[in-house]
């Protein structure tokens, strides 16, 4: 018998002699006829000629009960067994989905600007850029304001700086359409990198001497694109409350 996948060679198995020349001896015993072979070497004979053609398998003999006439057929036991097909491993659980992180927020192309400080301003000063840039003149507006004073982003944007410069607290914001405003002197209350949206606190009017010496206290305002300075006053839509200062 051959269980492989494909037919067994032409003339036999490999290995296996297609003619077997088996020779059994047999001693009479006292009072047996001559030329009889007894019938367990018979059986034995015919087991070892189907072991040598099954090598494939293994040949498990049974010996026949001393009642029969015939012993039994031989059983042949696979060495092989065929293995089951392994089952799919189970899929991933879907993580769950969290609510979305809004601690991350996104400037807006499309900024719309406050004036820093809230309510009804005072300018005390205007702006009047210089002719050049190594000539002096006033590169922003200055708001009337006290120590504590709450000052806004006045635009949506980045952090870029919020640290001292000449000794005084400076704050600059980074906008989408590349300008960048400037809030002085200030006592910080953002870091570099933060996301700011228009109207957000970012820090408030510093105590001491500073951009407007020693009379009232003020937030100096600057607004510029790449190294030219422009008038923040320009960011504002008509009818936002700003006082102008009064003139005679």
């Amino acid at each position: 018998m051959y269980s492989g996948a494909e037919p067994p060679p032409t003339g036999g198995y490999p290995g296996v002699s297609s003619s077997v020349d088996v020779r059994v001896e047999v001693r009479r015993g006292h009072g047996e006829h001559p030329g009889q072979v007894p019938l367990p070497i018979m059986s034995v004979a015919a087991s070892l000629l189907l072991a040598l053609a099954t090598p494939l398998g293994v040949v498990s003999l049974i010996d026949s009960d001393p009642g029969q006439s015939a012993p039994r057929k031989a059983e042949i036991t696979p060495t092989h067994r065929p293995q089951p097909w392994p089952s799919p491993p189970p899929s991933p659980a879907h993580p769950a989905m969290g609510p979305p992180n809004r601690a991350t927020k996104s400037p807006s192309v499309t900024n719309t600007w406050v004036v820093p400080i809230e309510g009804y301003v005072l300018i005390t000063r205007g702006f009047d850029p210089p002719a050049a840039t190594w000539l002096p003149g006033h590169r922003g507006v200055d708001l009337a304001a006290v120590t504590g004073t709450t000052v806004r982003a006045a635009g949506s944007g980045v952090i870029t700086w919020a640290s001292q410069i000449a000794g005084r607290g400076v704050v600059v914001v980074l906008h989408p359409d590349g300008r960048r405003t400037t809030y002085e002197p200030l006592n910080p209350a953002v870091a570099v990198g933060q996301v700011v949206i228009t109207g957000e606190v970012i820090g408030s009017i510093a105590p001491g001497t500073g951009h407007c010496g020693r009379g009232p206290r003020c937030l100096h305002w600057g607004l510029r694109r790449g190294q030219e300075y422009l008038n923040p006053m320009s960011v504002l839509r008509r009818g936002d409350p700003v006082l102008l200062p009064a003139t005679g």
